[in-house]
């Protein structure tokens, strides 16, 4: 039996894999360019904004729905939204929670969040479970423990009904008028590509709570991610430190700060544009 073993080289531009033999003689090489592998997204359209979620929401089907509502709750990733079972959720108005780590699994860098359910989400969540256990009767299969299921069934990537809730959303939008906005393009294969995905509702979420100003100890305490991650990754969201700086470098007069004009460097000129006549 011919084993193989294999190799990843990466560099700036490409990834290479090479499958060598047992005696080290190259047997195949293959290079991925990684910016073919990419889908280049217009400036700015990074994180998804809120018109285009609701857009997304509401040209969903029933449990692409009920997945947004819980990737809304506390930034939960695709995979714990996926893997959430009815034994995690508690739909008692009087103790409504829901917990996304799974005890049966070990605890890895990607904590999974807990939180409170909210009332609308509560009660969606009700009408979600009454609606599986009447579609379980009907097609005559045990009742499903997973909170998002298509035709009873458990599902294992959310991507491809994703993908179609933007195609309805662009329809929708064709219907009135309006042009496309979530597909942005075509594969040198045909495929479709679309503006978002599954992945960058954590990222939606985590922006909609910074600018709605809570606290990053409280995000990160929600969401269970570390403090450095969220100031690595959301630093132009973490809001501006203008009226920290203007009292740091302003010179206070009869006790008041100086108003910074909007010229300058705190209202000192700059010799940007001077013409140098001496060495620096």
């Amino acid at each position: 039996m011919l084993s193989l073993k294999i190799t990843l080289e990466m560099s700036g531009k490409s990834y290479k894999l090479r499958m060598l033999a047992p005696s080290m003689k190259e047997v195949s090489e293959i290079e991925l360019n990684r910016k073919s592998q990419r889908i280049d997204r217009p400036d700015g359209e990074r994180p998804m904004t809120l018109d285009d979620f609701y857009e997304i929401f509401d040209a969903s089907a029933p449990h692409v729905q009920i997945y947004l509502m819980l990737a809304t709750l506390c930034g939960a990733r695709k995979g714990a939204i996926l893997d959430l079972t009815w034994d995690r959720v508690s739909l008692n108005p009087d103790d409504p929670y829901i917990n996304f780590h799974d005890p049966k699994k070990l605890i890895t860098n990607k904590r999974k969040p807990q939180a409170v359910l909210p009332e609308d989400i509560r009660r969606s969540l009700v009408l979600w479970r009454e609606k599986q256990k009447s579609e379980a009767a009907q097609r005559k299969v045990p009742q499903p423990n997973k909170v998002v299921t298509w035709k009873c069934h458990h599902v294992n990537d959310i991507t491809n009904a994703f993908q179609k809730s933007m195609w309805r959303a662009d329809e929708i939008r064709v219907s009135e008028g309006k042009q496309r906005r979530f597909e942005i393009g075509k594969t040198k294969n045909g495929w479709r590509q679309y503006r978002y995905s599954p992945h960058m509702l954590k990222s939606f979420f985590v922006t909609l709570m910074m600018r709605a100003g809570m606290p990053l100890d409280d995000i990160s305490a929600l969401t269970k991610t570390s403090i450095e991650t969220l100031t690595e990754h959301y630093q132009r969201e973490i809001g501006s430190y203008d009226q920290y700086r203007e009292k740091a470098f302003s010179r206070p007069e009869n006790g008041t700060s100086i108003d910074i004009p909007s010229e300058g460097f705190m209202g000192r000129p700059l010799k940007i544009e001077e013409q140098e006549t001496t060495d620096a």
